[in-house]
């Protein structure tokens, strides 16, 4: 009997624990995502897309005036 109470008290305690570190992962969440979605980002992305962009139209021009 007292190994069961054992046993329960550290399920119960695995359970707490579990509950609190997700409460912390979805606060860390929530800020990844703030962060992910700022306006840096998004200038950085469409900055590097435009610069692909270019690169390809410049290849597109070296290898169709070559041949």
């Amino acid at each position: 009997m007292v190994d069961q109470g054992s046993v329960i008290d550290r399920i119960d305690c695995n359970i707490d624990a579990t509950l609190t570190h997700t409460e912390k992962a979805v606060v860390h969440l929530r800020g990844a995502e703030k962060h992910a979605s700022s306006a840096t980002a998004d200038k950085c992305i469409k900055i590097l897309l435009v610069m692909l962009l270019i690169g390809a139209v410049v290849l597109a021009f070296k290898y169709s005036s070559s041949s």
